[in-house]
């Protein structure tokens, strides 16, 4: 995303492997700054290949398989990277959890709850400026017959069989992790 009248990039933030420069020239009514979304939509203009032509829907899907990738990836890393951490939340039952932003809450319970044949918890922190008694976001995720919703429920949460979630204190997060 580029604003052609400045010559900067107009989201600095963004990825490297997401930012690719606009290469129409601004229109008269193209507000200043205003990022070209075309410039990242898979279903611009037409585009030759090595190999001809590709096809919007082609390409769409190429960029969205490209995508998925580097997603699994950073799951990946996080999965080697962090050890999870036994629970035990509804009696004798183990699952296992593990600290991870927003972003990775249902592929990562879903890989623990593979990994422990039962659950798997992934839970976030909101922030300081949050009420206390919910500043822990908890994810819960199954594979199979197991329904977290019983774990959900005994904290004031809720959801389905094999997704559900609640938030709690730091504190009674502490608890759940001891």
């Amino acid at each position: 995303l580029h604003d052609e009248g400045r010559g900067t990039n107009v989201y600095p933030n963004l990825p490297a492997a997401l930012y690719r420069p606009c290469r129409r020239k601004p229109r008269s009514n193209h507000r200043r700054g205003h990022a070209d979304v075309a410039a990242l939509s898979p279903l611009g203009p037409r585009e030759s290949s090595r190999n001809g032509p590709r096809s919007r829907p082609d390409r769409f899907v190429e960029e969205g398989m490209a995508q998925e990738r580097f997603f699994q990836s950073q799951v990946d890393f996080l999965m080697n990277m962090s050890k999870p951490h036994p629970v035990r939340m509804l009696g004798d039952v183990e699952g296992l959890a593990m600290n991870a932003t927003r972003m990775y809450v249902s592929d990562l319970g879903h890989r623990l709850a593979v990994q422990s044949g039962t659950y798997g918890l992934v839970w976030s922190m909101l922030g300081p400026d949050v009420d206390p008694l919910r500043q822990v976001v908890c994810s819960l995720r199954s594979n199979g017959e197991f329904d977290v919703t019983e774990i959900a429920k005994i904290y004031g949460g809720g959801g389905h069989r094999n997704a559900a979630g609640f938030e709690t204190s730091l504190e009674a997060m502490r608890q759940i992790l001891a």
